[in-house]
């Protein structure tokens, strides 16, 4: 996945999460100190979205990078579809298998 920032550049990164509210995602880049950022997602090409995000949370992980948990900001109905129809497509054996996790 990569996201693209505001000058143009693209950032490799990971999504651990994604859903209809948001996602969880890190990178060795990061970002700056504002409460809302706008980022150009690419999801190996099955999903692109250019959004408005608040950085919710921010921590170090593993190998010096940053995680950051960002909420969707004005999503509108067609790109939520879009979202549900990534996640349920591409994911939806580790949907499954959280939903159920712990169960007995």
């Amino acid at each position: 996945m990569k996201l693209k920032n505001k000058k143009g550049a693209f950032l490799p990164c990971v999504i651990h999460d994604i859903t209809l509210k948001g996602l969880r995602v890190s990178t060795k880049e990061k970002f700056p100190k504002e409460k809302f950022i706008n980022l150009m997602i690419n999801i190996s090409g099955a999903l692109m979205l250019d959004n408005r995000f608040e950085i919710c949370w921010q921590k170090s992980g593993q190998e010096g990078r940053n995680v950051y948990g960002l909420q969707f900001v004005g999503l509108c109905d067609s790109d939520k579809e879009r979202i549900y129809s990534f996640i349920y497509g591409h994911l939806s054996k580790e949907v499954v298998k959280k939903w159920w996790e712990g169960a007995k």
